[in-house]
């Protein structure tokens, strides 16, 4: 039953397979064409072509976004909608009320309106054009390769959005949109901010030897996102509306979850307090494409209060599923090319909002992702096991006793080791060179570019 979790690199054949050139999928322009008088020639590299191709990816990203947007979207109204573990319900009628086993009133938050409210109060992320070039490359934008990075950059907002505000956050009064501003702040497009893409860039290049411009996995993602953390940790945010002292993050690769290793993560081997902590577990749901006897699972790990969301996507495309409403996973997507935005003391963050949210079936969904759940004690982990129990046949991982170090001490057959040592690189139990981490890079999940 293991190995159907295994992640495995694409095969040379598969659909996944890298394009040749950063510039693969934009169509070669005329040498007549305004944007390139005064270039000599298409073949040499210069500034101004890889400006004017940045733009036109931008505009062609911007194009898909606005025709997928329109009301033909046909987003239900009347139906129920799952989002971040609350209900709203519209036009529900009772028998809808008795299969999402919603038996009081207590449980519902109101009607598509307030929906929207909660879904535009979250941080949305997307594609940047027009940042500082990224060390050693031309590259100014990351359109066409760094989705996965930026719906990481979303989980990781929403967590520290529930950990600093509340779950019951929302951008109403001017003091909420102070605060959504300072939090966007945290996720700007330079070194200046703590959670930006080229922190996280530069983390996978010096731990995972990630080049830039290179496409990331969901479980390198969580990765990355745990050293940011901690190295943001390290240095310090005086004066932030983001505290730190008691969030941590915790990564698990495999589907054994040992709860022993959350605890002494989350309480630094019992020599504090827990800590609140997103725990990232990444997984793989089938093989080429998701075994929809999952989806009753993932719909009641996307009810509870203490899920975050999922970073996964559709083939070679990442999203931010974050609910759902009937068969259909409600997410944020990060395709959308905007201009790097200057985060001086008065800044607008309106543009890190998504005014309309977006479904895609179930059945598109890639098999391989990540979960994010919050847990803010020692009993939300054994609600969390609970769940996971509950689920059977259906269980998408495992969470046990113990921890991964006694777990080895007990097992002895080689072939054992070997999975764990493949499936674990990234888990906080496991030791690791840098040299050995990036020679098993190679096992990552499909791509979702």
């Amino acid at each position: 039953m293991l190995d159907s979790f295994v992640e495995s690199a694409p095969s040379s054949s598969s659909s996944f397979e890298e394009p040749q050139t950063k510039y693969d999928y934009i169509p070669a322009l005329p040498s007549h064409h305004p944007k390139l008088k005064g270039v000599k020639s298409q073949g040499q590299t210069s500034d101004q072509i890889d400006e004017v191709l940045t733009t036109l990816r931008g505009s062609l990203n911007n194009a898909v976004q606005y025709i997928a947007s329109l009301p033909g979207n046909n987003f239900e109204t009347a139906s129920s909608i799952c989002f971040l573990g609350k209900f709203y319900l519209g036009k529900h009628h009772e028998s809808e009320r008795s299969r999402l086993d919603i038996d009081s009133a207590e449980e519902t938050h109101g009607s598509f309106h307030e929906f929207l409210k909660d879904f535009q109060s979250r941080v949305w992320v997307t594609y940047r054009r027009g940042f500082a070039c990224l060390q050693g490359t031309n590259l100014k934008s990351d359109t066409g390769w760094g989705c996965m990075l930026r719906t990481g950059q979303m989980m990781l907002a929403t967590a520290l959005q529930i950990h600093c505000f509340g779950r019951g956050y929302r951008r109403n009064t001017y003091q909420d949109q102070h605060r959504f501003v300072e939090l966007v702040r945290h996720f700007g497009d330079s070194f200046d901010h703590p959670f930006s893409l080229q922190h996280l860039l530069k983390i996978g290049k010096e731990h995972l030897n990630k080049a830039y411009g290179e496409w990331y996995g969901p479980s390198t993602v969580a990765y990355v996102l745990r050293v940011c953390v901690d190295y943001a940790k390290e240095r310090g945010m005086p004066g932030s509306v983001v505290n730190l002292k008691d969030f941590i993050v915790f990564t698990a690769t495999d589907c054994m979850v040992f709860k022993g290793d959350i605890v002494k993560t989350a309480t630094l081997n019992g020599t504090r307090p827990w800590a609140k902590t997103l725990v990232l577990i990444s997984v793989r749901m089938g093989a080429d494409e998701l075994n929809l006897s999952y989806r009753q699972s993932i719909q009641e790990f996307l009810m509870s209060p203490m899920c975050i969301g999922i970073m996964g996507g559709r083939k070679r495309h990442s999203l931010y599923f974050t609910g759902f409403q009937g068969n259909k996973l409600i997410h944020y997507d990060p395709h959308t090319c905007q201009t790097v935005l200057k985060m001086d003391k008065d800044f607008s963050a309106e543009t890190y909002v998504c005014m309309k949210p977006r479904k895609m079936s179930f059945s598109k969904m890639d098999p391989s992702c990540t979960f994010g759940f919050y847990l803010k004690s020692q009993a939300d982990l054994v609600e969390l096991t609970k769940l996971s129990e509950s689920m059977g046949n259906h269980k998408i991982f495992e969470l046990l006793d113990g921890t991964k170090e006694d777990y080895l001490l007990l097992v002895h057959d080689p072939s054992v080791k070997a999975f764990d040592h493949n499936e674990s690189m990234f888990d906080d139990g496991a030791e690791y060179s840098i040299a050995e981490i990036a020679s098993l890079e190679g096992s990552d999940f499909e791509y979702l570019e």
